[in-house]
């Protein structure tokens, strides 16, 4: 135990981890409970001063849980809109998986690669999260093969360490916790269910940056319970560099089904890093599957590529607020080449619908399947004003179509079609 403060050793401690062994199932309780101090508020030297009061770092052990409890200070949040207090900052060898129930807060679950075992906390306002392999897992429903619930991960791209630069790091908040701080992230892997089997019976391995996860509990539409949201904002800057994480998103169950207020995927323009044009490219390669893919507008360089499946409806936001960068959003059809399609799409664009799971501004549909590939909800904004005043529609190969129901009243949208060579 150091006080960082005035970097002195205050009680040399050692542990011997036998002693603390849990027999499996991992029981709830820890086997090992660690207490930080009662200050009254952050430290005023040393490191982090003026944002940190203590700094504890742990690192999970395969063979018991660790409870660490922060005590005072109580949450604050800084200028820079993220906690400060007692900071966690929590190591692995390999990955992260984080789950919550829905409880108001939530429990927070974090645990390390593979591991049965984890870390628990309370009165802790600030979580930083270092990957080993670069790998983070959000995973839903608790990861709990008995639960079904309805999640919502928000994920936002920016500087956590202090460094001034966002790439590869991002705030993690789900079911409405606090923030929580990762750096060192290379694959973001985000799951509206539990990963708690393979589909042959076996068990996932959660270190792995590419989970082909297992979709185990189909939806009981009267309760809803498996309408799954990711909000997602990239870091971009000038310089220029991307944000350097790859994302995949399986929202799961259920099938072709939509809640009003969620169960889709939200992207939003980039916000820390400055004032940064993007180019948002929503690409299917079939029913309620592709990627969007965002670049760099004046350099041509990757900010972020995201693939999603088992996802229908898609909201597109330019809500930075910059009046110094042009962002651009294209909907792009299917190619015959491509199996998972026939590559005869139909793009059907009503810009006076509410921007709703009743009413979505622009339903992308294969001619031959009579389904939908994916449908842009909305680009409006809360006011209902376009956060974009141009929308590019390219059909790519095959015979496509463009079916304009209604534009708006004012003429706040242009619509730029591009048929594509004809089959």
């Amino acid at each position: 135990v150091f006080n960082t403060g005035i970097a002195s050793q205050l009680v040399p401690v050692t542990v011997v981890p036998a002693s603390f062994v849990q027999n499996q199932p991992a029981p709830a309780r820890a086997g090992l409970i660690v207490n930080g101090g009662d200050e009254a508020t952050t430290r005023n030297v040393g490191p982090l001063a003026g944002v940190v009061a203590d700094d504890i770092f742990a690192t999970a052990h395969p063979d018991f849980n660790i409870a660490v409890n922060g005590n005072l200070p109580g949450l604050a949040f800084g200028l820079d809109g993220l906690p400060i207090g007692d900071q966690l900052n929590l190591l692995s060898a390999t990955s992260f998986n984080i789950f919550s129930d829905k409880s108001a807060p939530p429990n927070v679950s974090i645990l390390a690669g593979n591991d049965t075992f984890g870390i628990v906390n309370s009165s802790i306002e600030r979580i930083m999260l270092t990957p080993g392999n670069g790998v983070i897992n959000l995973i839903g429903d608790n990861n709990d093969a008995a639960i079904d619930q309805t999640d919502n991960m928000v994920v936002v791209g920016r500087d956590v360490n202090g460094d001034q630069i966002g790439q590869n790091e991002m705030t993690i908040a789900i079911n409405g916790s606090s923030p929580i701080m990762a750096q060192g992230v290379n694959f973001l892997n985000v799951f509206g269910f539990d990963l708690r089997t393979t589909n042959g019976g076996g068990p996932i391995d959660l270190t792995n940056p590419d989970i082909n996860g297992f979709v185990d509990n189909p939806a009981t539409g009267a309760t809803a319970d498996d309408i799954d949201t990711l909000d997602i904002r990239a870091y971009a800057d000038d310089t220029p560099q991307g944000w350097g994480v790859e994302v995949n998103y399986n929202e799961g169950s259920p099938d072709a089904i939509d809640g009003d207020q969620s169960d889709l995927l939200i992207y939003r323009t980039s916000l820390y890093g400055g004032n940064v044009s993007e180019d948002i490219v929503i690409q299917p390669r079939g029913q309620e599957a592709g990627e969007i893919n965002v670049t760099h507008a004046g350099f041509g360089t990757p900010i972020v590529d995201i693939n999603y499946l088992n996802n229908l409806d898609i909201i597109v936001l330019d809500d930075d607020g910059s009046l110094n960068d042009t962002d651009s959003l294209t909907l792009r059809g299917t190619d015959p080449a491509n199996p998972g399609a026939s590559g005869l799409d139909d793009f059907i664009v009503n810009l006076t619908n509410a921007g709703t799971i009743a009413e979505p501004l622009v339903d992308v549909r294969d001619f031959n399947a009579n389904a939908s590939l994916y449908r842009l909800r909305t680009f409006y904004d809360a006011l209902g004003n376009p956060t974009f005043n141009k929308l590019n529609i390219e059909g790519l190969g095959g015979s496509d179509g463009l079916n304009l129901i209604a534009g708006r009243n004012d003429g706040a949208v242009t619509i730029n079609f591009d048929g594509g060579q004809p089959a």
